[in-house]
């Protein structure tokens, strides 16, 4: 049965506030094809049990095998020569879409629910990575039938690609598993089965075109010599006369569109041994839209002598702790507000590694901030004690220099450009007048600003920093009745609790304006309230939880510092615990 192609639903504009202030994200949605996906079925042998991961699929395309390989993060499929035909990329952060890395294959979103399988259309003349290129006394290695074999083994799943061409045995191997850093194993092992020497001479290793859905190959193409990153190939050349590959060539790939596709060497070649030096693409150079190829030394194997190349490949998104913790930190270097996140990163990845569970390690990370935020918590209650307790003194002062509206209740008979006048004489000298008031009564009207504003860039950095470590939290354990904390709450329960802790909030929080002027605080929640829940409820179910718990300690800490407040001022006689006896109410009003 075909794969049916329906688009999948994904979020459209995002908007990232707390409830007033709007932050847009879009992703872009897989392109649709047209071919209809092959019928896949279970892999002989394959053990159903869900957690034996990956799962393998195998298929026909054109009289030829195929193999489908699905972890929690990406999709491979692998042809009959051990090339990899599709990377795609099917786990999807919020803000972001699936992707397929390859740029020669074009996948589908929709999913045949039978088979599980996704339509693909490949380029003509296709150019897939871990192809072989070059010829062996006159025959091509592309394009072999190689004969494949799969075993599991710790939840890793190990396919290896044997064919046999004029003495030479090639064997691809390749170890899959879930992990969150987009990463698997490849082995390419060059054996002489005759009784013969044997001439290698030209053969390389193909990385494909590019990596995303617009490669620039010249643009995309990254080398890693020496520990540094460069656009440059290394210059095999000087040293190929004293010994081949005293190059310190240790990876290539491509980064572009916000993803990667980088080679490793397992080992850094020694100086004195032979390495792996970056060849010119074979036939067709790069500028002109031809493949990536990893040459691989010239040489003679004896009889039965062995030559083998162990990679590392990260195939994924160009996320910097995704990188760093496999030694690609250099490809996608931080900014100076990703530099802000890292650290949040780290540190939530060190409570994770604590703790066992991200829930925990948020609910830690929440706890402390709030203990590093309550002086500051603590100062802006008593500023706002303050002004709660002049509250009457501000509305004389507000009666003795009316509004615009005011005065043409008070005087009918006066022209607009009269009243105009007025209006700004009155409230340059309320301006004037209330400053007075704050220096005598000694109170800053910003006091409590300061919290608020340090705990919006607190918000922003952890959700960015739940973004970044997406892959990580996707394939740990869920949290409660939360599958995923790096997606939305499936049910919406953490949003309706962080609602209802909201205006409970409300109840514990001085009122700073007479109750005549303007909207009442409770009116002001509901409004904010309802703005987060619609734009922000799709929003990973992590950061809702740091908020319902930062919100639900800070009304803790409200009702602390509203009862040091009656304490002190029943002690002293003084609301604040220093300037002035308080002339008004002997605790400061709630709403």
């Amino acid at each position: 049965m075909s794969a049916t192609f329906t688009r999948t639903p994904r979020l459209g504009p995002l908007a990232v506030a707390l409830g007033l202030v709007g932050l847009l994200l879009s992703g872009a949605a897989g392109p649709a094809v047209g071919p209809t996906a092959p019928a896949f079925a279970q892999a002989p042998g394959a053990d159903p049990d869900a957690q034996q991961t990956p799962t393998l699929l195998r298929s026909e395309r054109d009289g030829r095998a195929e193999l489908l390989v699905r972890t929690k993060l990406a999709e491979y499929v692998f042809g009959e020569d051990g090339a990899l035909r599709s990377a795609y990329l099917h786990f999807a952060p919020v803000g972001l879409a699936p992707v397929e890395l390859i740029p020669d294959t074009e996948t589908g979103p929709g999913v045949d629910p039978e088979t599980g399988a996704r339509a693909r259309r490949y380029a003509p003349e296709a150019r897939f990575p871990f192809a072989l290129r070059g010829e062996l006394n006159g025959q091509r290695l592309d394009g072999l039938r190689y004969a494949v074999e799969s075993e599991r083994l710790d939840g890793r799943l190990r396919l290896r690609f044997t064919a046999q061409i004029n003495g030479l045995r090639l064997t691809k191997t390749f170890v899959l598993w879930d992990n969150p850093h987009y990463t698997l194993e490849v082995e390419l092992a060059l054996e002489n089965v005759s009784s013969a020497p044997l001439e290698l001479d030209q053969l390389g290793l193909s990385l494909g075109r590019g990596v995303g859905r617009r490669p620039d190959l010249q643009r995309q193409v990254r080398y890693l010599v020496d520990g540094r990153v460069t656009t440059e190939p290394p210059d095999a050349s000087a040293s190929a006369s004293a010994s081949a590959g005293r190059v310190g060539l240790e990876g290539l790939g491509f980064v572009g569109d916000g993803l990667v596709f980088f080679l490793k060497l397992k080992s850094k070649p020694k100086p004195k041994a032979p390495g792996l030096p970056a060849s010119a693409p074979l036939g067709r150079p790069a500028a002109q839209g031809g493949e990536l190829v990893l040459g691989l030394p010239a040489r003679t194997l004896a009889p039965g002598e062995a030559r083998r190349y162990a990679f590392e490949v990260y195939a994924g998104r160009a996320k910097y702790p995704l990188l760093k913790a496999v030694g690609l930190g250099a490809l996608a270097p931080p900014g100076f507000f990703s530099s802000l996140v890292v650290p949040v990163v780290e540190l939530l990845n060190w409570l994770y590694r604590r703790t066992g569970n991200y829930g925990y390690a948020i609910i830690l990370f929440t706890l402390l901030v709030r203990v590093l935020l309550f002086p500051l918590m603590r100062q802006q209650f008593h500023a706002m004690a303050k002004l709660a307790r002049l509250r009457p003194k501000l509305e004389k002062l507000q009666q003795r220099y009316p509004t615009y509206r005011r005065l043409k209740e008070l005087h009918p008979d006066w022209s607009p450009e009269e009243l105009m006048r007025r209006h700004r004489e009155n409230q340059q000298a309320l301006q004037q007048k209330l400053m007075e008031l704050y220096r005598e009564e000694g109170v800053n009207p910003l006091g409590g600003c300061l919290p608020l504003l340090i705990q919006f860039p607190i918000l922003i950095i952890l959700w960015q920093a739940i973004l970044q470590s997406a892959e990580l939290i996707h394939l740990s354990p869920g949290f409660l009745w939360m599958p995923d904390l790096s997606l939305h709450d499936p049910y919406y329960l953490i949003v309706a609790l962080t609602a209802l802790a909201m205006i409970l909030q409300t109840k514990t929080t001085p009122t700073l304006t007479p109750s005549s002027q303007g909207p009442s605080p409770l009116i002001l929640t509901l409004f904010s309230v309802g703005l987060m829940v619609v734009f922000l409820k799709d929003f990973p179910s992590g950061l809702w939880l740091y908020y319902f718990l930062t919100t639900i300690l800070q009304v803790g800490q409200q009702v602390f510092i509203g009862w040091e407040l009656e304490r002190l001022q029943a002690q002293t006689g003084k609301a604040d615990g220093g300037g002035r006896p308080a002339p008004g109410p002997s605790k400061p009003e709630r709403p």
